[in-house]
């Protein structure tokens, strides 16, 4: 678990890893509305050290046997 100050910096966390990439591009940016109810969704799990966000990580191999 990563903490962060605000909102903004998890975001650009997510986006720096690249997990945020989906598929289906948003067509317009994110309203102000839209942006004001994201960041005060996030806020109510704030912790002590700040906006907590978790990275799952998982790793496969695969080999083909002769």
């Amino acid at each position: 678990v990563m903490h962060y100050p605000d909102f903004r910096s998890a975001l650009e966390s997510i986006r720096g890893i690249g997990a945020g990439q989906t598929d289906k591009k948003r067509r317009t940016l994110m309203g102000k509305d839209a942006w004001k109810k994201a960041q005060e969704r996030y806020e109510s799990l704030r912790e002590e050290n700040g906006l907590p966000l978790t990275y799952e990580l998982i790793l496969g191999f695969a080999s083909a046997g002769s």
